[in-house]
């Protein structure tokens, strides 16, 4: 049973789900140097700045003019990608509820490298779409579950993951080569980007105060998120933050990914028998742990419907990810039908069983109002 929310003239602490991290401690007996990229990775400020830094480097050094970028896949960072000065080109790839398809071979050079990427946490491995490519370069992006077996094993030219999308950090990213390939030297921590980390890092300590009851306002810890976020990924590169540097090797992120896992099997299971919503889940079993739970509505209609409501109960969804206002060409009409038709509820460490049962339970309710609002009346 939920035990944590507020009832009518208690003194329990605010409750919510989802959002940004609230700022949260490592245990002291971190693992998270135990990682894929231990024996050659380099901090950046950002999963942006890593693959905009290689991508700079392969245009300069390895004669790279194309990237192809997955359709489905967030344009605020294709647009950042295009700062470069690469030429961008999507191709058809995975969105809810299909398998991966791979980039036409025969159109691909030595100026051409593929962006390939973990979406959701769902895939066992990367490079079966793409294993008999040779002469594009592979990136591939593991932001969405960082310490998987998938990320362990790869094979790739590059990897890069965003840090702060699965640990409680303000900022950070990581690039390393599975095949040991030369990368490019560490930028300088820019002051702009030190700013933007240290906005972040208070909204997530005002957060903490905020969800332990000790302020009643929460529109500051926004505020700062916010514009912390907004000025994070700026056009410069930079390096990591010295405090996201200082605090990485005490994450227990096994611990922590495990319990991913227990929350997103609790959602999924809580939505098991609801008929207007598909829980989307890998296509084979594999050894992943989803990034989230990711849910695919019958229809656009009762997935707003539901996102708004569920809001309105201190339940923050994401929508991973809108593709409205593309920033490259050739978006297909079945992935920008199925980005308006999910939403992206987070499971991850933060929660309880409780927390993920009652999360379920108000999904079925707010689906089952939507359904009973529809109803013709006689």
């Amino acid at each position: 049973m939920h035990t944590l929310l507020p009832t009518e003239g208690s003194k329990v602490p605010p409750w919510e789900q989802g959002s940004e991290f609230h700022l949260m401690e490592g245990n002291g007996l971190g693992d998270a140097a135990e990682s894929p990229w231990k024996r050659n990775g380099l901090h950046f400020g950002s999963g942006r700045d890593a693959i905009k830094s290689i991508l700079l480097l392969g245009m300069a050094s390895m004669g790279w003019r194309r990237l192809w970028v997955p359709a489905y896949f967030c344009q605020k960072v294709v647009g950042a990608l295009a700062d470069t000065g690469i030429e961008l080109q999507s191709y058809f790839s995975w969105y809810p509820g299909m398998k991966d398809q791979s980039v036409n071979q025969a159109s691909l050079s030595v100026e051409d490298v593929v962006l390939v990427v973990n979406h959701f946490g769902l895939k066992g491995e990367l490079n079966s779409a793409f294993g008999r490519i040779s002469s594009a370069a592979i990136i591939e992006d593991h932001t969405h579950d960082p310490w998987s077996p998938c990320a362990f094993n790869s094979t790739a030219d590059f990897c890069i993951a965003s840090l702060r999308k699965t640990l409680p950090v303000p900022d950070g990213g990581i690039l390393w080569s599975p095949k040991n390939r030369t990368l490019p030297g560490l930028p300088i921590l820019t002051e702009e980007h030190r700013r933007a980390a240290k906005e972040k890092l208070e909204g997530m300590e005002l957060k903490k105060l905020f969800l332990a009851g000790k302020i009643a306002d929460k529109v500051r810890y926004r505020t700062l998120s916010v514009s912390g976020e907004a000025n994070l990924c700026g056009r410069n590169v930079s390096a990591i933050s010295e405090w996201t540097a200082g605090v990485l090797a005490t994450f227990p992120v096994f611990k922590w990914r495990e319990l991913r896992k227990r929350n997103h099997e609790v959602l999924r299971g809580e939505l098991a028998s609801v008929d207007w919503v598909q829980v989307v889940s890998s296509p084979v079993a594999n050894e992943s742990v989803p990034f989230s739970c990711i849910l695919l509505f019958d229809s656009a209609e009762r997935r707003e419907f539901v996102r708004a409501k569920l809001i309105e109960a201190a339940i923050y969804p994401a929508v991973l990810w809108s593709l409205e206002k593309p920033a490259v060409k050739g978006i297909p009409a079945e992935h920008i039908a199925a980005s308006r038709r999910m939403l992206s509820i987070h499971c991850d460490m933060r929660y309880s069983v409780g927390d993920m049962a009652f999360v379920g339970e108000k999904i079925r309710n707010i689906g089952n109002e939507y359904q009973s609002s529809r109803a013709p009346r006689s």
